[in-house]
């Protein structure tokens, strides 16, 4: 088991090595000096490497918290890394869909009609508008957006 004095005199080498804490949890060493969590693991039947962070910015006892977290979605059968892609995949997508984003983008291929909109509007389809997502908006919503203008 791992302390933090003993992370804290962990010296880089010419190698990358790594120092095991138990359950799966390594720090890695870098020869540049810099430490990486890591949780290595099984999943259907191939090794996998879960990132889970830099020390000391994320201490030991977070680290080991990650590693738990990590073994119970284990547990529960799925697997922590594509989850953690999953997630990100599932937040770039929303963001990617927000209504101003998308009210730009059919703006841009309208020529006179988006520069009388934007004129009217000023900056009109940014904040007050970019935070519903621009799949879920109904019909009379964009009509009230459109006349409110």
């Amino acid at each position: 088991m791992l302390t933090d004095a003993k992370l804290r005199n962990l010296k880089p080498g010419s190698k990358l090595y790594r120092v095991a804490d138990g359950g799966g949890l390594n720090i890695e060493v870098q020869p540049t000096g810099a430490r990486y969590w890591r949780y290595r693991y099984r999943f259907a039947g191939k090794q996998r490497m879960l990132s889970l962070g830099v020390y000391p910015a994320v201490s030991l006892v977070d680290a080991r918290r990650r590693r738990d977290d990590a073994r119970k979605m284990l547990i529960a059968g799925s697997d922590p890394s594509a989850q953690r892609k999953l997630d990100k995949l599932t937040a770039q997508i929303s963001a990617d869909t927000a209504f101003e984003p998308v009210a730009r983008e059919w703006l841009a291929g309208r020529g006179n009609l988006a520069d009388q909109l934007v004129g009217h509007t000023g900056a009109g389809i940014g904040p007050g508008a970019g935070h519903g997502n621009g799949r879920t908006v109904d019909i009379a919503g964009e009509r009230v957006l459109v006349e409110g203008i």
